[in-house]
């Protein structure tokens, strides 16, 4: 949720360009946050896996030159949510991998370490990936 200026109420939201250094940028925010709320070390490992994953497909499969990519952490109970859109409307799929493979785990890794993750188009273009991560 956010307030009448935009600024998220129930968790915290960051926005990154899209550029190679978004994922680093996305990634320090969540351990930051992630640590803040005193998630063990193990879930926060695994926070910085997802959005790293997730921010890394928003920049190469969702964004062109300055787009914006959006990072929102939050709670839902004893759970941590990881949410990053961008302004594409492809949605990701899950890839099946070789163990030769260099490129193309990124939403299998996710789908490892969350409970449960999806995806949900926004109303003006493009879409949310969304992870839910056990606390």
């Amino acid at each position: 949720m956010t307030d009448a200026r935009g600024r998220c109420r129930d968790g915290s939201s960051l926005v990154v360009a899209a550029v190679p250094e978004a994922v680093k940028t996305a990634r320090d925010f969540t351990t930051r946050w992630f640590l803040a709320q005193g998630f063990s070390g193990c879930v926060t490992d695994a926070a910085r896996l997802v959005v790293t994953e997730l921010v890394t497909n928003a920049y190469r499969h969702g964004s062109g030159p300055g787009d914006k990519i959006f990072v929102r952490l939050h709670r839902a109970g004893s759970r941590a949510v990881v949410e990053v859109g961008d302004g594409s409307d492809a949605l990701p799929v899950v890839r099946p991998f070789g163990l030769d493979e260099v490129d193309g785990r990124g939403l299998a890794m996710v789908e490892i370490m969350a409970e449960s993750w999806g995806v949900a188009p926004l109303t003006d273009g493009g879409k949310i990936v969304h992870a839910i991560l056990r606390g």
